[in-house]
């Protein structure tokens, strides 16, 4: 009897682990794009396969630069991207493309930083990183996402500055009938040079 549980629950855990891979193309920095199977795991991290048979490879940011997803709801597409200078590249899904990218991240990891009045104890204080939490605008020639405040407004304000149009909508107020993956698109549309 107990034979026949293990087995079912090992036949259970490869035709999940099957199902959990997606047809992806997964895309390198130098823009080599070799299609195979992938999905997202813990820290930032794409495993990867050729094929279903084959042994997955992982990948991070340092290599890959995107993964794009194909399935019956359309296409996904994950890019890493810098969140600060000294910051690793986050896995973030890219929800509106053009001159600024839109992106959402919803890593959320943990910190521990030595406490300077007690190293040598080695006591660490523990903290939420929010900075990798949220949404990023995100323009090619920038190195790192520009994460967007608590003021969506004052953001948006601030980093779509150079386009007149955007502007004026938000003086009007006419930004409040609109979502922010729609002011985003308005800035690609009207702004784009």
């Amino acid at each position: 009897m107990k034979s026949k549980y293990f087995l079912l629950i090992v036949v259970l855990f490869s035709v999940s682990s099957f199902a959990q891979l997606k047809e992806a193309d997964l895309v390198f920095k130098d823009g080599d794009t070799v299609p195979g199977y992938a999905r997202l795991i813990k820290n930032n991290k794409i495993e990867f396969k050729l094929s279903l048979e084959e042994e997955a490879d992982f990948y991070d940011g340092i290599l890959t630069n995107e993964v794009i997803f194909y399935g019956d709801e359309g296409i996904e597409v994950f890019e890493f991207v810098k969140t600060g200078l000294k910051r690793k590249h986050v896995l973030m899904k890219l929800l509106v493309f053009g001159k600024a990218n839109l992106y959402e991240s919803k890593e959320d990891y943990t910190e521990y930083l030595v406490q300077e009045d007690n190293i040598s104890s080695n006591k660490r204080n523990r903290y939420q990183d929010e900075v990798t939490r949220g949404l990023f605008l995100k323009r090619k020639k920038e190195p790192v996402g520009f994460k967007i405040g608590k003021s969506f407004k004052q953001t948006a304000e601030h980093y779509f500055r150079d386009c007149k149009a955007i502007k004026d909508l938000f003086q009007s107020r006419n930004y409040l009938k609109l979502t922010k993956e729609e002011i985003v698109k308005e800035y690609n549309f009207i702004c784009s040079d």
